[in-house]
């Protein structure tokens, strides 16, 4: 699930990176439109794009763990149990 996250933090982060720098004329459409984002800077949402894409990136490497897997103990041709191995 974590891996999925950081998949989508990944993506809105380069939209935020790529949007002030390559769309102009549609964040300035954007930001016409809320007010709320008409004070904020195209540095500060690039800035943003790089914390999310740094986040993203960490979500999708704590993901990426092992779980252990159990493997049968025999003695002779029988399975008298299992142990875990990582």
């Amino acid at each position: 699930m974590k891996k999925i996250a950081g998949i989508v933090l990944l993506v809105v982060g380069f939209v935020l990176i790529a949007g002030p720098l390559f769309f102009k004329s549609a964040v300035d459409k954007v930001t016409a439109n809320l007010p709320l984002l008409s004070n904020v800077s195209s540095l500060w949402i690039s800035v943003c794009g790089i914390v999310l894409v740094v986040l993203g990136a960490f979500l999708m490497k704590t993901e990426t763990k092992q779980k252990e897997k159990e493997v049968p103990i025999y003695k002779g041709k029988k399975i008298v149990g299992y142990r875990r191995e990582k």
